[in-house]
C-alpha cells in the first residue's frame, strides 16, 4: 500500500489524520470543562456540607487540585433575604461571636441574633442550631447550666 501511494496522496492521508486528531483534542478539551465544572459544584456543595458540619476546611483535603481562592465558600444557612454581604465563618465561630463575654443565654436568644445576622429563619435551620449547641455542651465546648442555656466553657 505504501509504495502505490504518491506524495498527493501521503499528504491527503496526513490531513484526515491530523483533521481527526484536532477533532479529537477539542473533544478532549470540552470534556475537561464539563468535569472542571462539576467540580467546581461538587466543592461548592462539599463547602456547603464543611459550614453545615462546622468543622475545618473540608477543602482541605483536595488542596493541590484545586486553584486558590477559586471557590466561594456558600453557608448551608444563607438566608435569600438577608442582606448577603455580611461573611460568616463556621457557625461555632458565629455562636462564639454572638456568646463572647455575655455569660448564660438562652438558645433561643442565640438563635435570634443568628436570624439578625443573616442565618435561615427556617424551622430546619433552626433544629440544626439546637442540636449543635446540645453536641458542643457534650463535647466540652459549651457548658449547659440549665434548660437550654448555654455558655462558653471558660
Amino acid at each position: 500500500m505504501g509504495a502505490d501511494l504518491r506524495n498527493e496522496d501521503w499528504d491527503e492521508v496526513l490531513l484526515q489524520a491530523y483533521e481527526h486528531l484536532r477533532s479529537r483534542l477539542h473533544d478532549l478539551e470540552e470534556s475537561i470543562r464539563v468535569l472542571e465544572v462539576q467540580r467546581e459544584e461538587l466543592m461548592n456543595r462539599l463547602a456547603g456540607a464543611e459550614a453545615f458540619l462546622g468543622i475545618a476546611d473540608a477543602r482541605g483535603f483536595l488542596a493541590p487540585a484545586s486553584k486558590p481562592g477559586n471557590v466561594p465558600k456558600p453557608s448551608a444557612f444563607a438566608n435569600p433575604h438577608g442582606s448577603g454581604d455580611r461573611k460568616r465563618g463556621s457557625l461555632w465561630s458565629d455562636i462564639e461571636g454572638v456568646m463572647g463575654g455575655q455569660g448564660p443565654m438562652k438558645a433561643s436568644d442565640i438563635i435570634d441574633i443568628l436570624i439578625e445576622q443573616g442565618y435561615d429563619d427556617s424551622e430546619g435551620s433552626k433544629t440544626r442550631i439546637y442540636n449543635s449547641l446540645g453536641r458542643w455542651a457534650r463535647e466540652g465546648k459549651l457548658e449547659k447550666s440549665g434548660r437550654g442555656v448555654y455558655e462558653l466553657e471558660s
